[in-house]
């Protein structure tokens, strides 16, 4: 196996791209680059690009595979890093992998002692990315795919289903809730405030590229043709008229259970 694995995530207002390259020792070193401004993704990511590989010391040809935060995220970010991904991955024959931008989440939530991770993203228009997961040891299992659910409905729905995750009630210790919604949700109320936690995480790319070398070394791969983002939804945007009638979330939408 090629000792390089490139990572790009722009799903938020942060460009961001990673290397993770193995040397023959068995070690493994990270490569990061980063600019914060989410309609510049298109004009930076390129040059991100060659400023890892150089302090690397690598040429693009040393990419054995390509990772990308899939999303769901801001739908432009999402199609610049699944774009620029498939046109590294055709020209160098590589395959990909697609990292969801909650699992990039619950990675970095790796340390904490909450077994029962609720991911809560921001998906703008009152709304919240939400997705469950459950750490054991070494082993992060998905509960919940991403779904897409009001701030205000939140709550109620992990109250409703915390106990089917396999957190008992009145436990304040069997459950976190993280991700970069945290004044949203302070605001909305109705979570535990032992469960919040107030860092406002968001996927990265460093997040990606270890996420990705694991899934790559367990063969859980796509080739170029076959990746793709992860929307969710298909509306970004209140129209005119909706702003005007004070209508709120997506028409789509319905329950996440």
């Amino acid at each position: 196996m090629p000792d390089c694995l490139l990572a790009l995530e722009t799903s938020s207002d942060r460009c961001g791209v990673a290397l993770l390259r193995t040397h023959a020792d068995g070690t493994t070193r990270l490569h990061l680059a980063a600019h914060d401004g989410a309609a510049e993704h298109s004009a930076r990511i390129l040059p991100l690009i060659d400023s890892v590989l150089a302090e690397a010391g690598v040429s693009r040809e040393a990419i054995g595979a390509v990772a990308f935060g899939s999303g769901p995220g801001g739908f432009t970010g999402l199609r610049v890093a699944c774009g620029v991904t498939q046109g590294i991955a055709f020209a160098l024959n590589i395959p990909v992998v697609a990292v969801p931008s909650h699992a990039a989440v619950a990675w970095r939530l790796r340390d904490d002692p909450a077994p029962v991770r609720v991911i809560a993203l921001d998906a703008r228009m009152d709304e919240i990315y939400a997705a469950v997961y459950r750490q054991s040891g070494d082993d992060t299992v998905c509960l919940q795919a991403p779904v897409l659910i009001a701030t205000a409905g939140l709550a109620p729905w992990v109250q409703a289903q915390a106990e089917a995750w396999g957190v008992p009630p009145d436990d304040d210790a069997g459950l976190c809730v993280a991700g970069d919604c945290a004044s949203a949700l302070h605001q909305a109320g109705g979570l535990r405030p032992a469960w919040l936690r107030d860092a406002p995480l968001r996927p990265d790319a460093e997040a990606v590229a270890w996420l990705g070398l694991a899934a790559w070394r367990a063969g859980e791969t796509v080739p170029a043709e076959a990746a793709q983002p992860l929307y969710v939804r298909d509306k970004v945007a209140f129209t005119t008229r909706e702003r005007a009638e004070g209508a709120g979330g997506n028409p789509r939408a319905g329950s996440p259970v």
